[in-house]
């Protein structure tokens, strides 16, 4: 049978196997780290579709892994401040099936890592809470993907992502509680 275009599976069900752990811990009164890891294996187990049994969804993860730590000033000058750190990454993702040479062949975008900084200030404004913060995305420099790379040959299946910079982004906001 020929496999539907797409990944979308009109009837099914999918299992999930694995686990995932979250810690917060917080050695310090201010100074707290938060973590989080996840291992899971999805795939479909029943379909509408007899092909797609034993395959998992586009854009799947198998493991993530993340990390915050921050840092909150509580007394002398700096009382309000604080700073941190982000780290967020995963393994490979599958971006769909194709079906090449009569088998769907899985291609995936490449595993990523990013880490985002934080600073802020929390005060009172008009007798209201207020905060100030400036932060930092894609310290890293990661980047995105689109695409897939020709190969030049119509018997070889393109499987390298074209990968795009992305650009480090700088942010200041105010909020204020009302």
């Amino acid at each position: 049978s020929s496999r539907p275009i797409g990944d979308l599976i009109q009837g099914g069900e999918q299992e999930g196997k694995g686990f995932e752990v979250d810690v917060a811990y917080q050695p310090t009164k201010n100074w707290q780290l938060v973590g989080s890891f996840a291992n899971v294996d999805h795939e479909f187990t029943k379909s509408a579709v007899a092909a797609t049994i034993g395959q998992t969804y586009s854009q799947a993860i198998k493991t993530r892994y993340s990390l915050l730590s921050r840092y909150t000033f509580t007394e002398g000058e700096a009382k309000g401040a604080f700073v941190g750190m982000g780290l967020s990454a995963g393994s490979k993702a599958l971006m769909g099936y194709v079906n090449f040479g009569g088998k769907d062949v899985a291609r995936y975008e490449p595993a990523r890592m990013n880490v985002d900084l934080f600073a802020g200030y929390k005060f009172k404004l008009f007798e209201r809470d207020a905060s100030v913060q400036f932060n930092v995305r894609n310290l890293t420099g990661e980047d995105d993907y689109q695409g897939w790379k020709a190969t030049g040959s119509a018997t070889v299946l393109a499987t390298e992502r074209y990968s795009v910079p992305l650009p480090r982004i700088y942010r200041l906001s105010l909020s204020l509680d009302l």
